[in-house]
């Protein structure tokens, strides 16, 4: 794993930020969580100072899911890999959001709020209604079957099928699509009805 590691690192250097999925090129770091559980991810970087050939950033990436695959029965797969003009474009579909959190090395989770706490997700305070109502607390969400929750620590847009009922203050939505506020160090909390 520290192998993958090593090239997340690199990746990261040269990928800052994500785009491109569902067949149109975004501009901004985006995660896509399907109703399904699946996760498609879109690393776009566009710097004048990009170094890499196609051909190198295809073999770390290729080798770094590789590996992972090894372990985890192809649970990820490429679908883009490119530089283009100073930019550089990768996409990964996952097959759920907790192979996208162990493949990253990042907090994620997708589930109801019970799921949550017995996954040692610690919730206090309230969240901030996102359609004009009343804040919830975790209290009252805390035996809810109706609602779900996204808990995700990296800074991103996030992109769901359903709308965002609910988010924690480090999140700005617009319906269907949290944009997780960069330089917070906080978990990102989304809740909606599946």
């Amino acid at each position: 794993m520290k192998k993958v590691t090593g090239i997340l690192l690199v990746l990261a250097v040269i990928a800052a930020s994500v785009g491109c999925a569902k067949g149109e090129k975004v501009k901004e770091t985006t995660l896509y969580i399907e109703d399904n559980g699946k996760v498609k991810e879109a690393i776009v970087d566009k710097d004048k100072n990009v170094n890499v050939s196609e051909k190198e950033l295809t073999k770390w990436v290729d080798e770094a899911i590789e590996e992972y695959n090894k372990e985890n029965k192809n649970a990820l797969e490429v679908t883009q890999c490119e530089v283009e003009d100073n930019t550089v474009r990768v996409s990964i579909e996952y097959a759920s959001l907790k192979d996208y959190s162990a493949f990253n090395n990042v907090k994620a989770f997708d589930g109801t709020v019970a799921d949550a706490k017995k996954a040692g997700f610690e919730m206090t305070g309230e969240f901030l209604s996102t359609k004009g109502k009343p804040s919830i607390t975790y209290a009252e969400l805390e035996d809810s079957k109706e609602y779900h929750l996204i808990i995700i620590e990296d800074p991103q847009t996030l992109v769901l099928e359903e709308d965002v009922l609910y988010a924690s203050s480090n999140v700005k939505v617009e319906k269907n699509k949290a944009i997780i506020e960069s330089g917070t160090k906080e978990l990102a909390y989304m809740i909606y009805k599946p």
